[in-house]
Order: structure tokens, then C-alpha cells, then sequence
């Protein structure tokens, strides 16, 4: 359990190689999920997959009137580029050998999951989730490598939060979908990738 957080205004370049990382649960002091990535303002995060490695980022979990977090938190503003170790060999198609990544939003008992990379949730909650504002997504790049990405199990099944882009929000409008440019093979566990705007409370998405 741990957060890689990028810092405001900083352009960084991670590598994974077997990396299994869950955000903190949210806690009864009121500290809130937090995502196993966090993308701070203005920032941007390359992200590279090593050669044959299963790499697993999970978000934290609520058991609030929150939703969870997300596995990568991307809002507005940021950029995350997710490439493969082999991104640079002439025509280079990722296969069996290249890295993957599975990245998971955190689960609600009360509230939708997190969205797996994407827009978070800001603002006071209030009951039943009240008073929180639903994120936008940033730009999300995923250019290399196999990837798995999965919005986080919720309390409202009916109305589950997307894999990919804004936030949900059961009380007002669901973020906005962002910018998402996807080159490379991207699933989700059910094989039906949900990507854009945030659900929101009348069932609508965000553009």
C-alpha cells in the first residue's frame, strides 16, 4: 500500500518492472481513497512497462459516501503517456513479451467505484454524497504494452463509472471524458472498455 505522487509542474519518466501498488482506503479521520498514481497540477508522467512483467495499480477503496479512487488519477490539466519497453525498435508491435499493466479503480460499499485512470472526485461530502464535484479527465496517451483497465465496483450497478475518463457523480454531472488516444491493446477484464464522461446523477454522461 502507497501512492507515487508527481509533483505540481513536473514532467517525470517512471518504469515499471513488477510493480504491485494499491492507494491508502479511505479512513475514519475523513483522510480520502487515494489512487496508487497521483498526478499533481500541470504535471505529466511517461510511464514505460518493462519487458515481461505484470504490473498491477489499484485504487484505494471508500466505505463512505465517496466513490473510490482511481487506479491513475489524471484530472484535467495532466497528461500520462503509458509506452512499452520496446516502444523504440523499427516496427515494434507489442506481444506476448512485452510488459503489461492492469490498473483498477477502488471499490464504494455506498457510493460508484472509482474510474481505473481518469478524473477523481474534489469538494465536502455531505449525506449521501452531497457537495462533491466530479473531475474531468486529463489526456491519457496509451501508446504501448497490454493493458487492463477497469472502473471499481460500486454500490450502483446499474450505473457504473467508465473504465477510462471523467469521474462518476450520483448527485450532480459526471466529469468530462478528457483526451484519450489509444495505439496499443487496450481491454477491459468484461471486454467492454467503457471510455469518456462521467455518469451522473440522471443517468446522462458528460461530453
Amino acid at each position: 500500500t502507497g501512492q507515487i505522487v508527481i509533483q505540481p509542474g513536473i514532467s517525470a519518466n517512471l518504469t515499471l518492472d513488477g510493480v504491485n501498488l494499491n492507494g491508502e482506503e479511505a479512513d475514519l479521520l475523513g483522510n480520502r481513497a487515494k489512487s496508487a498514481i497521483e498526478l499533481s497540477s500541470n504535471s505529466s508522467l511517461s510511464l514505460t512497462l518493462n519487458q515481461n512483467t505484470n504490473n498491477t495499480l489499484t485504487g484505494g477503496s471508500d466505505s463512505s459516501n465517496e466513490p473510490g479512487a482511481p487506479a491513475i488519477h489524471v484530472p484535467e490539466g495532466r497528461i500520462l503517456t503509458v509506452l512499452c519497453a520496446n516502444q523504440s525498435d523499427n516496427g515494434h508491435i507489442c506481444g506476448d513479451g512485452c510488459g503489461s499493466l492492469s490498473a483498477t479503480g477502488g471499490s464504494s460499499a455506498t457510493n460508484n467505484g472509482g474510474v481505473g485512470i481518469g478524473g477523481g472526485i474534489s469538494g465536502s461530502s455531505g449525506p449521501s454524497g452531497s457537495g462533491l464535484t466530479s473531475e474531468g479527465c486529463g489526456t491519457v496517451l496509451l501508446l504501448g504494452g497490454k493493458i487492463t483497465v477497469n472502473a471499481g465496483n460500486g454500490q450502483y450497478g446499474n450505473n457504473p463509472a467508465v473504465d477510462i475518463g471523467g469521474a462518476d457523480n450520483i448527485n450532480g454531472v459526471g466529469g468530462a471524458g478528457g483526451t484519450i488516444i489509444i495505439l496499443t491493446n487496450v481491454t477491459s477484464s468484461d471486454d467492454t472498455l467503457a471510455i469518456g464522461g462521467g455518469n451522473s446523477s440522471a443517468g446522462q454522461s458528460a461530453a
